[in-house]
C-alpha cells in the first residue's frame, strides 16, 4: 500500500497522539537550543594555526551536524512507523469487527437451519477473509518489530543528541588548548633543531649576507628581528657556520651554471684584469644563450693570476671549467645526466674583452682550444660508425707514433705506468682529432661556419676612451707642428724647482717629462676638487660653495679615478664655471694662515687662465658633445638588450661624422651651429651651456679651428683602428641573424670592470676575507642562485651542498693560492738572475774580445771590402765604446752599410784631438767599454712595443 493511499485513508489523530507529537517537538527544540552555535570567528589566526588542528575541529563540527541530521531523520522514520502501526491496529480492529459480525451472522444462520430442521452442516468461514486476517497479523507483527527497532535507534540518537553539546564543548576546549600550543610554537623561530641549522635559516643567512650584513652580525640580526616581531628564538648561528652556509650558495651557483650551459645553444665569455697590491686579478663572466632565446648572465668569479700573459689567462679558463664540471658531476644532479666539460668550450661563440694585444692572443688560444675539442668529440662520434679493422689500424698507427716519439721500444719499456697512461691519452686524443678533422671536412660550408662560430669584439666604452686619447695626442702635437706657443707646463714641485735653478741638462730633462694642457689640468683639478681619497681634497667645501652660489650641489667629474668621459666632462665643467673655480681657489688660498697656494692649486689656478690650455679645454668639450656623449648614450640606451655585434652601422656613422667635422669645422664652431647637424645622433646637446661657453670664448681662441681639426683627425684614426672588427667583409659583418643571436654580447665590459672594483673595495673593508668566500657571496647574489636553490634543488642536493662546502672550507685554498704566487715569483726571479749571469758572462767575453782587437784605421783596406761581416761588426763594436751615434748591427742590414758605418767611425776617431797609441789603450782599457759596446750592439728595435692598447687612463703627476 503506497504512501498516498495511507495518507488518504489515515484516520484523524486522537488527543493522545497529538499530545505525544507535541512532546517530541518540545524535546527536539530543547536539543537544538542546547547545541551552541559555531563561533563567528576562529580563535586562532590562520597564519598561526596548524592545518591538522583546524581540520580536526572542523571534523568534530561536521560530525555533530551529521548526528543532528541523523537524529531528525530517525525521528521522522519513527513517527511514520508509529502512524503506520496505529493505522494497522485500526485496520486489524476493523477486520476483527467484521469477523465477529460475520461469525454472528453465521451463528444466526445455523440457528435458523436448526430450526428448520435442516440436516446440512453449517458453512465454514470464508477462506479469503481468513487469509487476509493472517496477512494483516503478519504485517502487524512486522510493524511491531520495526517499531521496536526504531524506538531503540530513536532512543540512541536521542541520547547522542543529548551528549552532542557536551562533546562539542570538550572538542572546543581541546581545540583552544591545541591552538594555544600552536601559537606558542609559531611564536618561536627555530634557528636550529637538534643542533642542525634549518634549511630555512640557511636561506635566510645567505640572503642577509647578500644584503651586506657582516657574517659576525648575522646571528644577532636574526635574534633582533625576531624580537621586534614578537617571536622568540631557539638556537644560534656561529660566524664559522655563516661562512660555510655562504659557500653552500657558491656551490649551488656552480650547479646552476652547468645546468644552464646544458640547456644552451651558445655561450659568450668576457673578462678583464687589474692589479691589486702588486697581484694580478682576473674577473670572468659568461652570458648563456638558452635554446628558447632567453639569456642568463653568470658571474664566474674574481681569481688571482700569477701573471697577465695570454697563456695564463687561458689556463685560468680551463681550471674554471674543470672546477665547475667536477662539482656538478660529484653531485646527485649528475645522476640524471652526466655533464661533459668539453661541451662548455664547444658552445662558446663569443669573447668580449678590451683591445689589448694579450686579449686578442687569448681569443686565438680559445679558438684553437674550441676547434681541437670539437674535433675530438666529432672524432669520437665518427669512431662509433667505423669498421673494426679501421679502428685497429688507427690505434696501431697511433701506438707506433707514440713509441717512436719517446725514443723507441726500449725507452718505452723504461717508462712508468703513469707516464705510459698519459702518453696513451695524448695519442688517443690526437687520433680522435684526426678523425674529427676528416668528418669536419665532409660538412657543408654553412655547417662548418656554425660549428666554428667564435667572434671577438672589444668594449665600446674603451673605443671612445682610446679615441679621446688619440685625438688628444694629435692636438698636443699641433702646437709644435704649427710653431705656436703650447700650453704652459704644469710641472710637479721637484721639476719646477729644477727648472727654476737655471738652464742645465737636468732642467731640460724636467721640461721634457713635464706635461701641460687640458688633460693635465683636468687631472690636477680632479685631485683637488674630487680626490679619490675622501680624506683629501676640497670636495665638501666645493659642494657647499656651489650650493651657495648656484643653489645646487656640483660634484666635480671623477678624473682622480679611472672614469669614462671624466676628462671631457671636467673640461666642460671648467669652461662653464671657470670664473667660479678661480674665485673658489682664491678663497682656499686666503683661508690659509700663510695665504698662499700649494703647488697643485697654483698649477690649476694658472692653467685656468692660460689661453692655449683653454683652447684644449674647448676642443675636449666640443668633441664630447658631438661624439662621446651621443655615442655612449646610444650603446647604453638598451644596455640589457643591445647586441654588441649589431653596432657596426653605429661605428660607421661615428667615422663619417668625424670626417664631416674635419671637412667642415663650422658644424661646431659657427655662430648658428645646431645640435641637429653637430651631434652624432641629431639629439640635443648633452650640456648646452658648455657649447654656449665655447661660443662666448671664440673671439679669444684664434687657434681653435686648427686644434679641433687635429683632434678629430687623431680620433678618426683611432676609431678606424679600434672598430676594425666591424669592417666590411669581416667576421661580424658576415654573420647571419641566427649566428648573431647565438653570439650575443653586451656593448661594454663594464660588469667585469665593476667586479674588479667591487673586489678592491671589499678587500679594503674585509682584508681577511678569502677570495672563494667573496666569489660565493657575489655569485649567489648576481646569479640569482637563491631562486634556483629553492625551486630546483632537493633535500639530497642540499646535503651535497653542505658536504661540499665543508670540504672547500677545509681545503686551505687561500693558502695554496698565495703559495702558488710566491713560487711563481721565485721562479721568475731565478730565471732573471740566471739570465743576468749569462748576460754578464757574455759581456765579459765580449769585453775580452774587444780588448784584444787591433782597430783597423786603414781607410783603403776598409773600402777594399777584404774584411768579412764578422770582422766589420767587431770593428764597429770597438768604435761604439766611444761613439754612441754609430748604428746597431740590426740597422745595418747589408755589408756595404757596415763598411760605410765603419768608414764614418774611423773618420770621426781620427778627427779627435788626441789620437794615438795612448788613446787607443785608454779606449780599450776603459772600465765601462765592454758594457757600452754590448749596449750599443744590442738590437734596440726589439724593445719597441707593438701598437699600444691605450686602455689606461691619463696619468696623474
Amino acid at each position: 500500500m503506497g504512501r498516498q493511499t495511507l495518507r488518504a485513508t489515515r484516520p484523524r489523530r486522537s488527543p493522545a497522539q497529538k499530545a505525544q507529537i507535541q512532546l517530541i517537538n518540545d524535546r527536539r527544540k530543547t536539543l537544538q537550543e542546547n547545541v551552541s552555535p559555531p563561533p563567528a570567528t576562529a580563535s586562532l589566526p590562520p597564519k598561526k594555526s596548524k592545518p591538522g588542528i583546524l581540520q580536526s575541529l572542523q571534523h568534530i563540527k561536521d560530525r555533530a551536524t551529521q548526528h543532528h541530521k541523523a537524529f531528525r531523520n530517525e525521528k521522522k522514520k519513527a513517527l511514520r512507523a508509529k502512524n503506520m502501526n496505529t493505522y494497522l491496529k485500526a485496520r486489524i480492529h476493523t477486520l476483527e469487527t467484521d469477523m465477529q459480525r460475520l461469525g454472528a451472522e453465521a451463528a444466526r444462520q445455523s440457528t435458523m437451519d436448526l430450526e428448520l430442521g435442516s440436516s446440512e452442516k453449517a458453512k465454514p468461514t470464508d477462506p479469503s477473509t481468513q487469509q487476509e486476517v493472517e496477512k494483516l497479523k503478519q504485517k502487524l507483527a512486522l510493524a511491531e518489530t520495526k517499531k521496536a527497532e526504531l524506538q531503540k535507534r530513536n532512543h540512541a540518537l536521542h541520547m547522542r543528541a543529548l551528549r552532542a553539546p557536551q562533546q562539542k564543548a570538550i572538542a572546543k576546549e581541546k581545540a583552544f588548548s591545541k591552538g594555544a600550543e600552536v601559537r606558542e610554537e609559531r611564536r618561536t623561530y627555530f634557528v636550529q633543531k637538534g643542533r642542525v641549522i634549518q634549511d630555512s635559516t640557511r636561506d635566510l643567512v645567505r640572503e642577509l649576507v647578500s644584503l651586506g650584513i657582516p657574517a659576525s652580525a648575522i646571528d644577532l640580526t636574526i635574534h633582533r628581528v625576531a624580537e621586534a616581531l614578537g617571536v622568540s628564538t631557539e638556537g644560534n648561528v656561529s660566524t664559522r657556520s655563516v661562512g660555510r652556509i655562504v659557500l653552500e650558495g657558491g656551490v649551488a651557483s656552480e650547479l646552476q651554471i652547468v645546468e644552464d650551459v646544458q640547456q644552451s645553444k651558445g655561450i659568450t665569455l668576457s673578462c678583464d684584469g687589474t692589479t691589486h697590491r702588486h697581484t694580478n686579478y682576473e674577473s670572468r663572466q659568461a652570458v648563456v644563450i638558452k635554446t628558447n632565446g632567453e639569456r642568463a648572465t653568470h658571474f664566474l668569479g674574481v681569481e688571482s693570476a700569477i701573471d697577465h700573459t695570454s697563456e695564463s689567462q687561458r689556463a685560468g679558463w680551463e681550471r674554471l671549467v674543470e672546477c665547475l664540471y667536477e662539482t656538478f658531476n660529484a653531485s646527485p644532479r649528475a645522476a640524471e645526466q652526466f655533464a661533459d666539460p668539453r661541451d662548455f668550450i664547444i658552445k662558446v661563440t663569443g669573447l668580449h674583452t678590451d683591445h689589448a694585444e694579450d686579449q686578442k692572443k687569448l681569443f686565438r688560444l680559445l679558438e684553437i682550444w674550441k676547434q681541437r675539442t670539437e674535433r675530438e668529440v666529432h672524432g669520437e662520434q665518427a669512431l662509433k660508425t667505423m669498421a673494426s679493422e679501421d679502428v685497429l689500424k688507427a690505434t696501431w698507427e697511433a701506438t707506433q707514433r707514440t713509441i717512436e716519439a719517446v725514443g723507441g721500444l726500449d725507452r718505452w719499456e723504461q717508462l712508468s705506468a703513469s707516464e705510459k697512461e698519459a702518453l696513451h691519452r695524448t695519442a688517443y686524443r690526437d687520433v680522435m682529432i684526426t678523425l674529427g678533422e676528416k668528418a669536419f671536412a665532409e660538412l657543408s660550408d654553412t655547417k662548418k661556419k656554425e660549428v666554428n662560430l667564435l667572434v671577438w669584439t672589444g668594449c665600446c666604452a674603451h673605443k671612445d676612451l682610446n679615441a679621446v686619447k688619440g685625438g688628444n695626442a694629435k692636438m698636443v702635437a699641433w702646437w709644435e707642428e704649427n710653431g705656436q706657443v703650447a700650453p704652459i707646463k704644469l710641472m710637479n714641485k721637484d721639476n719646477a724647482r729644477t727648472v727654476a735653478n737655471g738652464r742645465s741638462a737636468a732642467s731640460d730633462q724636467a721640461l721634457e717629462v713635464s706635461q701641460g694642457g687640458a688633460v693635465k689640468l683636468t687631472s690636477l683639478a680632479g685631485a683637488i676638487f674630487n680626490h679619490k681619497d675622501d680624506k683629501k681634497g676640497q670636495q665638501d667645501t666645493l659642494r657647499w660653495f656651489f650650493l651657495d652660489e648656484l643653489d645646487r650641489i656640483i660634484n666635480f667629474p671623477d678624473t682622480s679615478n679611472t672614469r669614462y668621459q671624466s676628462h671631457c666632462r671636467a673640461a666642460a665643467e671648467l669652461l662653464v664655471h671657470r670664473e667660479l673655480y678661480l674665485e673658489f681657489l682664491g678663497i682656499v688660498k686666503d683661508k690659509k694662515e700663510k695665504r698662499n697656494f700649494n703647488h697643485m692649486e697654483y698649477n690649476v689656478f694658472n692653467g685656468l687662465q692660460d689661453i692655449p690650455t683653454i683652447h684644449e679645454l674647448a676642443v675636449l668639450t666640443l668633441y664630447s658633445q658631438a661624439i662621446s656623449h651621443p655615442y655612449l648614450r646610444e650603446i647604453r640606451a638598451s644596455h640589457e638588450e643591445a647586441n654588441a655585434l649589431d653596432f657596426g652601422p653605429l661605428h660607421s656613422r661615428v667615422i663619417a661624422h668625424c670626417r664631416a667635422i674635419i671637412n667642415c669645422p663650422d658644424l661646431l664652431l659657427a655662430s648658428d651651429a645646431t645640435y641637429r647637424t653637430g651631434t652624432l645622433d641629431g639629439q640635443n646637446w648633452d650640456r648646452p651651456e658648455s657649447i654656449y661657453a665655447v661660443q662666448r670664448l671664440l673671439p679669444s681662441l684664434p687657434h681653435l679651428r686648427g686644434l679641433l681639426v687635429a683632434f678629430f683627425e687623431g680620433a678618426l684614426e683611432t676609431w678606424e683602428r679600434f672598430s676594425s672588427e666591424f669592417a666590411a667583409g669581416g667576421t661580424i659583418s658576415m654573420l647571419s641573424p641566427e649566428s648573431r643571436a647565438r653570439a650575443w654580447m653586451e656593448a661594454t665590459n663594464d660588469k667585469n670592470e665593476g667586479n674588479l672594483g667591487a673586489y678592491r673595495v671589499s678587500q679594503r673593508k674585509n682584508p681577511s676575507m678569502t677570495i672563494h668566500q667573496y666569489n660565493a657571496r657575489v655569485a649567489y647574489k648576481k646569479n640569482k642562485t637563491g631562486a634556483y636553490l629553492k625551486s630546483t634543488l632537493r633535500p639530497v642536493d642540499r646535503r651535497f651542498l653542505r658536504k661540499r662546502a665543508r670540504a672547500i672550507d677545509a681545503s686551505k685554498l687561500e693558502a695554496k693560492r698565495k703559495r702558488a704566487q710566491v713560487e711563481h715569483d721565485r721562479l721568475v726571479v731565478r730565471e732573471k738572475r740566471r739570465k743576468d749571469v749569462e748576460r754578464e758572462a757574455k759581456k765579459a767575453k765580449k769585453a775580452a774580445a774587444l780588448a784584444a782587437i787591433q782597430p783597423c784605421l786603414d781607410i783603403e783596406k776598409i773600402k777594399s771590402g777584404q774584411m768579412t761581416v764578422a770582422q766589420l761588426e767587431l770593428q764597429l763594436a770597438w768604435h761604439r765604446q766611444n761613439d754612441k751615434t754609430i748604428k746597431s748591427n740590426s740597422q745595418l742590414r747589408y755589408k756595404q752599410d757596415k763598411i760605410n758605418a765603419l768608414l764614418y767611425a774611423v773618420e770621426q776617431f781620427l778627427q779627435r784631438p788626441f789620437t794615438g797609441e795612448s788613446s787607443l789603450v785608454a779606449a780599450c782599457e776603459g772600465e765601462g767599454s765592454a758594457e757600452a759596446a754590448a749596449a750599443g750592439d744590442a738590437d734596440w728595435s726589439k724593445d719597441v712595443p707593438l701598437e699600444s692598447d691605450c686602455d689606461s687612463d691619463f696619468d696623474d703627476e
